[in-house]
């Protein structure tokens, strides 16, 4: 099963971590498959929690990895420099229960900021006891450094075999997923109040050269699935990993003339974008 932080980066290959992205080095990914969010975990305190199962949604019977998600707007620390602590009670897929899973909200080493703020879709491996597989959640045990207000989703994602590359890709583009600012008139005072509004439409678009109407873009169109890009630095080593939860896609085919190639523009929507990044 599969786990999607993208993992520690080698002291060689930190130059080409920090340098800047490539449209070129972007890879997506589409998976038939939808991401599970099994519940949501609510600080109704600092450093104290309430884990809220979603009565719907169960983990896969034979277990799976899970991770941690800020739910939004955002992760803070009641003590900037103590990373966000999850622990939960789990039973594993043996069967064995009162196993330890954990989940640390920590900023990756290229990051040049590091301080413990983290923004909706900042999302984590959930490490457990034994490297095992998590069958259910039994219980949230304890929340540290997590200020009150703050909410936390937990996440069953497909697996790395359900993932197809999107081949031929030129351009890719997707919104912020936090809340836009806004201004609130009082007066003539267009600007007496700043508040965080609307959280902009969650659109997705990318751009590949056309090949056949068998590839999987077409063959998903207008159902549910799962988008994933990769963010590579010198064809080198991988930043960033971005999961599209809920995705829904459709596309248009542009023929230019003569001997211009093919192209296919899709475009579609989505529920939550879950940002990954390396370990610190």
């Amino acid at each position: 099963m599969s786990k999607w932080g993208v993992g520690a980066i080698a002291a060689l290959d930190l130059a080409s971590a920090k340098t800047v992205a490539l449209g070129g080095n972007i890879r997506l990914y589409l998976a038939p498959v939808n991401a599970k969010r099994i519940g949501i975990i609510k600080a109704t305190a600092d450093d104290v929690g309430v884990w809220i199962p979603d009565p719907d949604t169960a983990i896969t019977v034979a277990g799976a990895n899970l991770v941690a998600v800020v739910h939004g707007p955002v992760l803070k620390s009641t003590t900037d420099g103590n990373h966000p602590l999850i622990t939960l009670a789990i039973t594993d897929a043996g069967d064995v229960a009162a196993v330890v899973a954990t989940a640390t909200f920590q900023a990756s080493s290229i990051a040049k900021f590091q301080g413990d703020y983290y923004q909706k879709g900042y999302s984590v491996d959930i490490a457990v006891t034994g490297d095992v597989l998590v069958k259910t959640i039994d219980s949230l045990s304890s929340i540290a450094n997590v200020v009150k207000g703050s909410e936390i989703s937990i996440y069953e994602l497909p697996v790395a075999a359900d993932f197809t590359l999107v081949t031929q890709t030129d351009t890719f583009r997707m919104p912020s997923t936090s809340r836009d600012p806004l201004n609130v008139a009082a007066g003539l005072n267009s600007s007496a109040f700043t508040v965080a509004g609307p959280s902009p439409v969650p659109d997705v678009n990318f751009t590949q050269k056309f090949l056949t109407n068998e590839e999987l873009v077409q063959r998903l169109a207008g159902s549910r699935a799962t988008l994933m890009a990769e963010i590579w630095k010198d064809d080198l080593v991988m930043s960033d990993r971005i999961m599209f939860t809920e995705a829904i896609l459709n596309w248009d085919l542009d023929a230019g003339e003569g001997a211009s190639p093919a192209s296919r523009n899709t475009r579609g929507t989505f529920k939550d974008a879950l940002f990954f990044f390396s370990n610190p």
